[in-house]
């Protein structure tokens, strides 16, 4: 071949001779590497991997290393590769006792890289953590022992004291309390489940201030008719000292949501209300058994949740997030859902499931 006659069709030129040919091309080559380089350690540049169930995994570290989804704390989560968000999302659904059963579960999940999750989802074990306290499988907080809470012992009806397991004895002791002193204050429940009928004055003298009636003041009391909170009118309820206007139009406005009052107690419960002037009130006020309005939170929606005086807003949509993994059975479970204590003691007999 004559290299003087060589044509390099692509740009029609022709070189002198074979050496710069060859130059031209090896400085092209070398020009292409330099490209493929800076793109490849460019930030825009992302390695597209796509993982099928039965392929082969993409390196040994995903064989070996999986992660428990339902029971992983906050270090096992960041280490697998969730960010603070996604972190934030699954931890506070587990607390609310959402249990990871599938991938299905992870569109409740915020945060989740979608590419980054294809690639690592067959790591992740769905183990299902048994519900303790509550009979059947669940990863529901328990509910805390009743021991351990404080309740008001003026406020407290004799058949509360008795579901809480009070003895006969100890219940009577305190109903007579109650009567002679005016009690103010909370009292845990694990001291009166200890007393006994000798050391119940004892236990219930930080509570005790001062005698509330004379027998007087009681004989005076008794000649007069009580006054039924469920179905007194407004101007009935004004003839009750300490009942003013706005008492007396909540307690209306009050038994119309809930559809009657279960122990007269519960007007302690009004914003405001002056707890010193409820043994003078509850002396002239009665409480008849009258139909409960009832809300099923299984099937109530979330603005007929928010709308009890009892349940609210944040309550109400806690509860219906809850309910979608699966139905609410009891009130302790409920309690433990919503992660907040009821404000009234009451709560349970107008909550229906």
């Amino acid at each position: 071949m004559d290299w003087q006659k060589f044509r390099w069709s692509w740009f029609a030129v022709a070189p002198r001779d074979a050496r710069r040919y060859v130059a031209l091309m090896t400085g092209m080559a070398v020009f292409g590497g330099c490209i493929y380089y800076l793109y490849i350690n460019s930030d825009t540049y992302r390695p597209q991997y796509v993982h099928q169930e039965n392929s082969a995994p993409i390196s040994q570290q995903y064989v070996n290393d999986t992660l428990s989804i339902n029971s992983a704390n906050y270090t096992q989560l960041s280490r697998f590769g969730f960010d603070d968000e996604a972190i934030k999302s699954i931890m506070t659904k587990r607390d609310r006792g959402f249990v990871f059963r599938d991938e299905s579960s992870w569109n409740y999940i915020k945060g989740i890289d979608s590419l980054w999750f294809s690639c690592v989802k067959h790591r992740i074990v769905y183990d299902q953590r048994p519900r303790e306290g509550f009979g059947y499988s669940s990863s529901r907080k328990p509910k805390s022992s009743n021991a351990d809470r404080k309740i008001w012992i003026y406020s407290t009806s004799r058949e509360k004291f008795l579901e809480y397991g009070l003895s006969r004895q100890i219940v009577d002791s305190i109903q007579a309390y109650k009567k002679i002193y005016y009690i103010e204050g909370q009292l845990p429940l694990s001291k009166l489940l200890s007393a006994t009928p000798k050391t119940i004055g004892r236990v219930l003298q930080p509570v005790l201030k001062h005698r509330i009636a004379t027998k007087k003041k009681k004989a005076q009391s008794t000649q007069r008719p009580l006054v039924d909170i469920n179905t007194a009118t407004k101007e009935e309820l004004l003839t009750v000292k300490y009942i003013g206007e706005q008492t007396a139009n909540w307690i209306i406005e009050q038994r119309q949501r809930i559809g009657a009052f279960v122990d007269i107690s519960q007007l302690t419960e009004k914003p405001g209300f002056h707890q010193e002037n409820f043994s003078t009130i509850a002396e002239r006020v009665t409480c008849s058994e009258a139909k409960l309005r009832r809300v099923n939170v299984n099937t109530a929606s979330q603005s007929e949740l928010s709308a009890h005086p009892y349940i609210g807003r944040e309550k109400a949509r806690t509860i219906v997030e809850a309910r979608e993994s699966e139905p609410i059975s009891s009130f302790e479970e409920l309690e433990s859902i919503v992660d907040d204590a009821f404000t009234s003691e009451y709560a349970s007999y107008y909550i229906d499931y």
